[in-house]
Protein backbone atom coordinates (compact mmCIF):
# COMPACT_ATOMS: atom_id res chain seq x y z
CA UNK A 1 0.00 0.00 0.00
CA UNK A 2 0.97 3.83 -0.64
CA UNK A 3 2.26 5.30 2.33
CA UNK A 4 -0.73 8.50 1.23
CA UNK A 5 -3.01 5.87 1.72
CA UNK A 6 -1.87 4.25 4.89
CA UNK A 7 -1.29 7.62 6.68
CA UNK A 8 -4.69 8.43 5.51
CA UNK A 9 -6.41 5.12 6.59
CA UNK A 10 -8.98 6.05 9.56
CA UNK A 11 -8.83 2.23 10.50
CA UNK A 12 -5.37 1.00 11.62
CA UNK A 13 -6.58 -2.36 11.09
CA UNK A 14 -8.18 -2.22 7.89
CA UNK A 15 -8.45 -5.63 5.88
CA UNK A 16 -6.01 -5.56 2.92
CA UNK A 17 -7.64 -4.79 -0.55
CA UNK A 18 -8.18 -7.97 -2.59
CA UNK A 19 -6.22 -5.97 -5.91
CA UNK A 20 -3.40 -5.65 -3.27
CA UNK A 21 -3.32 -9.79 -2.70
CA UNK A 22 -4.07 -10.60 -6.43
CA UNK A 23 -1.07 -7.79 -7.11
CA UNK A 24 1.08 -9.80 -4.80
CA UNK A 25 0.51 -12.91 -6.26
CA UNK A 26 0.61 -11.42 -10.21
CA UNK A 27 4.13 -9.98 -9.51
CA UNK A 28 5.56 -13.21 -7.31
CA UNK A 29 4.75 -15.69 -10.27
CA UNK A 30 6.58 -13.11 -12.32
CA UNK A 31 9.58 -13.22 -9.87
CA UNK A 32 9.31 -17.15 -9.88
CA UNK A 33 9.68 -17.21 -13.42
CA UNK A 34 12.49 -14.62 -14.64
CA UNK A 35 14.67 -15.02 -11.69
CA UNK A 36 17.07 -18.49 -11.58
CA UNK A 37 16.39 -20.50 -8.98
CA UNK A 38 19.64 -21.87 -7.61
CA UNK A 39 20.04 -23.80 -4.68
CA UNK A 40 22.53 -21.81 -2.02
CA UNK A 41 22.46 -18.56 -3.89
CA UNK A 42 21.57 -16.15 -1.72
CA UNK A 43 19.05 -13.51 -4.09
CA UNK A 44 19.46 -9.82 -2.98
CA UNK A 45 16.39 -7.59 -3.35
CA UNK A 46 15.26 -4.12 -3.73
CA UNK A 47 12.22 -2.68 -3.46
CA UNK A 48 12.24 0.82 -4.10
CA UNK A 49 9.02 3.04 -3.12
CA UNK A 50 8.40 -0.08 -0.67
CA UNK A 51 4.92 2.01 0.91
CA UNK A 52 4.21 0.14 4.18
CA UNK A 53 6.37 -2.98 3.21
CA UNK A 54 3.38 -5.33 2.99
CA UNK A 55 4.82 -6.86 -0.55
CA UNK A 56 8.26 -7.37 0.55
CA UNK A 57 6.83 -8.86 4.12
CA UNK A 58 4.85 -11.27 1.82
CA UNK A 59 7.73 -11.81 0.06
CA UNK A 60 10.27 -12.43 2.37
CA UNK A 61 8.13 -14.76 3.66
CA UNK A 62 7.75 -16.70 0.11
CA UNK A 63 11.52 -16.54 -0.14
CA UNK A 64 13.25 -16.94 3.10
CA UNK A 65 16.64 -17.40 2.10
CA UNK A 66 17.24 -14.15 -0.21
CA UNK A 67 18.06 -10.49 1.42
CA UNK A 68 15.33 -7.78 1.33
CA UNK A 69 16.44 -3.76 0.94
CA UNK A 70 13.11 -1.74 1.68
CA UNK A 71 13.66 1.66 0.58
CA UNK A 72 10.66 4.71 0.70
CA UNK A 73 12.08 8.04 0.36
CA UNK A 74 8.52 8.83 2.96
CA UNK A 75 10.19 7.30 5.47
CA UNK A 76 11.15 10.08 7.84
CA UNK A 77 13.61 8.44 10.40
CA UNK A 78 11.58 7.63 13.26
CA UNK A 79 9.66 5.13 10.38
CA UNK A 80 13.15 3.86 9.66
CA UNK A 81 13.55 2.91 12.93
CA UNK A 82 10.19 1.66 13.51
CA UNK A 83 10.63 -0.59 10.18
CA UNK A 84 13.83 -2.05 11.28
CA UNK A 85 12.48 -2.94 14.83
CA UNK A 86 9.40 -4.46 13.12
CA UNK A 87 11.47 -6.62 10.73
CA UNK A 88 14.26 -6.70 13.10
CA UNK A 89 14.02 -11.22 13.26
CA UNK A 90 13.00 -11.07 9.70
CA UNK A 91 15.45 -10.80 6.62
CA UNK A 92 14.83 -7.02 5.52
CA UNK A 93 16.36 -3.87 6.16
CA UNK A 94 14.70 -0.54 5.64
CA UNK A 95 16.09 2.82 4.67
CA UNK A 96 14.66 6.29 3.14
CA UNK A 97 17.22 6.65 0.64
CA UNK A 98 19.02 4.46 -2.23
CA UNK A 99 22.18 6.10 -1.22
CA UNK A 100 21.64 5.24 2.52
CA UNK A 101 21.14 1.33 1.50
CA UNK A 102 23.93 0.90 -1.08
CA UNK A 103 26.15 2.60 2.03
CA UNK A 104 25.19 -0.27 4.25
CA UNK A 105 24.98 -3.31 1.29
CA UNK A 106 28.33 -4.24 0.08
CA UNK A 107 26.76 -7.03 -2.45
CA UNK A 108 25.51 -6.81 -5.53
CA UNK A 109 21.09 -6.70 -6.23
CA UNK A 110 19.40 -9.49 -7.77
CA UNK A 111 15.94 -7.93 -8.01
CA UNK A 112 14.78 -4.11 -7.98
CA UNK A 113 11.10 -3.90 -7.99
CA UNK A 114 9.64 -0.21 -9.12
CA UNK A 115 6.46 -1.13 -8.06
CA UNK A 116 3.72 1.66 -9.05
CA UNK A 117 7.03 3.81 -8.33
CA UNK A 118 7.87 5.81 -11.64
CA UNK A 119 4.75 7.59 -12.45
CA UNK A 120 5.06 9.66 -9.01
CA UNK A 121 8.57 10.79 -10.05
CA UNK A 122 8.45 13.82 -12.75
CA UNK A 123 11.67 12.65 -14.79
CA UNK A 124 11.32 8.99 -14.50
CA UNK A 125 13.79 8.59 -17.26
CA UNK A 126 16.53 10.48 -15.63
CA UNK A 127 15.54 8.55 -11.98
CA UNK A 128 15.87 5.27 -13.98
CA UNK A 129 19.10 5.98 -15.69
CA UNK A 130 20.73 7.21 -12.20
CA UNK A 131 19.62 3.70 -10.94
CA UNK A 132 20.97 1.98 -13.67
CA UNK A 133 24.15 3.43 -12.87
CA UNK A 134 24.20 2.50 -9.36
CA UNK A 135 27.23 0.45 -8.07
CA UNK A 136 24.70 -2.63 -6.55
CA UNK A 137 23.24 -2.49 -10.42
CA UNK A 138 24.69 -5.18 -12.77
CA UNK A 139 24.38 -6.23 -15.88
CA UNK A 140 21.76 -9.44 -14.86
CA UNK A 141 20.17 -7.59 -12.09
CA UNK A 142 16.62 -7.90 -12.82
CA UNK A 143 14.55 -5.12 -12.70
CA UNK A 144 10.18 -5.82 -12.23
CA UNK A 145 8.58 -2.45 -13.00
CA UNK A 146 4.59 -1.57 -12.40
CA UNK A 147 2.74 1.70 -13.64
CA UNK A 148 -0.99 2.58 -13.99
CA UNK A 149 -2.01 1.89 -17.39
CA UNK A 150 -3.52 4.44 -20.23
CA UNK A 151 -3.50 8.06 -19.53
CA UNK A 152 -6.83 8.49 -20.88
CA UNK A 153 -7.91 6.65 -17.25
CA UNK A 154 -6.37 9.23 -15.40
CA UNK A 155 -8.47 10.60 -12.19
CA UNK A 156 -9.04 11.09 -8.89
CA UNK A 157 -7.36 8.34 -7.57
CA UNK A 158 -4.36 9.39 -9.09
CA UNK A 159 -4.46 13.03 -8.09
CA UNK A 160 -4.96 11.44 -4.61
CA UNK A 161 -1.66 9.54 -5.31
CA UNK A 162 0.28 12.16 -6.34
CA UNK A 163 0.56 10.77 -9.65
CA UNK A 164 2.27 12.36 -12.55
CA UNK A 165 1.05 10.23 -15.67
CA UNK A 166 0.00 6.62 -16.82
CA UNK A 167 1.56 4.19 -19.12
CA UNK A 168 0.61 2.58 -22.23
CA UNK A 169 3.19 -0.78 -23.10
CA UNK A 170 5.21 1.03 -25.71
CA UNK A 171 5.47 4.04 -23.37
CA UNK A 172 6.83 2.62 -20.92
CA UNK A 173 9.49 0.55 -22.66
CA UNK A 174 10.13 4.12 -24.26
CA UNK A 175 11.29 4.57 -21.14
CA UNK A 176 13.60 2.39 -19.87
CA UNK A 177 14.76 2.08 -23.36
CA UNK A 178 16.08 5.92 -23.00
CA UNK A 179 17.16 4.78 -19.46
CA UNK A 180 19.93 1.90 -20.77
CA UNK A 181 17.33 -0.83 -20.38
CA UNK A 182 16.20 -3.90 -22.28
CA UNK A 183 12.73 -5.38 -22.09
CA UNK A 184 12.41 -8.99 -21.27
CA UNK A 185 8.95 -8.99 -21.02
CA UNK A 186 5.79 -6.81 -20.41
CA UNK A 187 2.29 -7.10 -20.44
CA UNK A 188 -1.17 -5.49 -19.06
CA UNK A 189 -2.85 -7.51 -15.97
CA UNK A 190 -6.28 -6.50 -14.61
CA UNK A 191 -8.77 -6.24 -17.77
CA UNK A 192 -11.69 -6.76 -15.65
CA UNK A 193 -11.12 -3.71 -13.49
CA UNK A 194 -11.23 -1.74 -17.04
CA UNK A 195 -14.61 -0.93 -17.14
CA UNK A 196 -14.96 0.37 -13.60
CA UNK A 197 -12.09 2.51 -14.11
CA UNK A 198 -13.56 3.91 -17.45
CA UNK A 199 -17.00 4.55 -15.72
CA UNK A 200 -15.58 6.61 -12.94
CA UNK A 201 -13.01 8.22 -14.99
CA UNK A 202 -16.59 9.08 -17.36
CA UNK A 203 -18.94 10.11 -14.02
CA UNK A 204 -16.11 12.60 -13.25
CA UNK A 205 -16.18 14.04 -16.68
CA UNK A 206 -19.49 14.29 -16.76
CA UNK A 207 -20.63 15.37 -13.21
CA UNK A 208 -17.40 16.99 -11.50
CA UNK A 209 -16.88 15.86 -8.15
CA UNK A 210 -19.45 12.90 -8.69
CA UNK A 211 -17.31 10.10 -7.55
CA UNK A 212 -16.76 11.89 -4.61
CA UNK A 213 -13.25 11.98 -2.89
CA UNK A 214 -10.53 9.40 -3.22
CA UNK A 215 -9.03 7.91 -0.49
CA UNK A 216 -7.31 5.07 -1.92
CA UNK A 217 -7.87 1.87 -0.79
CA UNK A 218 -6.68 2.27 2.80
CA UNK A 219 -9.56 2.00 3.83
CA UNK A 220 -11.31 -0.91 2.73
CA UNK A 221 -13.95 -2.80 4.44
CA UNK A 222 -13.25 -6.76 4.47
CA UNK A 223 -14.82 -9.64 4.25
CA UNK A 224 -13.15 -12.73 3.98
CA UNK A 225 -15.76 -14.57 1.25
CA UNK A 226 -16.02 -11.17 -0.86
CA UNK A 227 -12.13 -10.70 -0.78
CA UNK A 228 -11.44 -14.46 -1.14
CA UNK A 229 -13.64 -14.17 -4.16
CA UNK A 230 -11.94 -11.07 -5.61
CA UNK A 231 -9.38 -11.65 -5.06
CA UNK A 232 -9.07 -15.39 -7.13
CA UNK A 233 -10.99 -13.44 -10.03
CA UNK A 234 -8.69 -10.70 -10.06
CA UNK A 235 -5.62 -13.66 -10.20
CA UNK A 236 -7.93 -15.64 -13.23
CA UNK A 237 -7.79 -12.43 -14.83
CA UNK A 238 -3.88 -12.59 -15.23
CA UNK A 239 -3.78 -16.39 -15.93
CA UNK A 240 -6.50 -15.98 -18.88
CA UNK A 241 -4.06 -12.40 -19.72
CA UNK A 242 -0.62 -14.69 -19.85
CA UNK A 243 -2.13 -17.11 -21.67
CA UNK A 244 -3.76 -14.29 -24.48
CA UNK A 245 0.01 -13.21 -24.66
CA UNK A 246 1.48 -16.66 -24.90
CA UNK A 247 -0.94 -16.38 -28.12
CA UNK A 248 0.82 -13.26 -29.72
CA UNK A 249 -2.37 -11.41 -28.14
CA UNK A 250 -1.93 -8.51 -25.43
CA UNK A 251 -5.28 -7.60 -23.54
CA UNK A 252 -5.15 -4.08 -21.94
CA UNK A 253 -5.31 -4.07 -18.05
CA UNK A 254 -5.56 -1.36 -15.41
CA UNK A 255 -1.77 -1.78 -15.08
CA UNK A 256 1.67 -2.40 -16.75
CA UNK A 257 4.14 -4.62 -15.89
CA UNK A 258 7.62 -3.86 -17.70
CA UNK A 259 10.17 -6.49 -16.43
CA UNK A 260 13.81 -5.83 -17.88
CA UNK A 261 17.75 -5.71 -17.36
CA UNK A 262 20.39 -3.28 -17.87
CA UNK A 263 21.49 -2.88 -21.57
CA UNK A 264 24.71 -3.72 -22.61
CA UNK A 265 24.95 -1.83 -25.86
Amino acid sequence: MDLRESQRSQNKSAARHPWELARFEVLYSLIKKYVPQIPGKTNIVFDIGCGDAFFIENLAERLPNSRFVAIDSAFDDDMVEMYNNKLGQTNIQAFNSLEKATQNNIDKTDIVLLLDVIEHIADDISFLKSLRANPVITDNTLFVITAPAFQALFCSRDRFLGHKRRYNNRQLKNSIEQAGLKEISSGYFFFSLLPLRLLQVFIEKMIPGGTGSDKGIGNWKGNRIRDVILKNLLITDFKIASFLRSKRFNPAGLSNFMICQRSVS
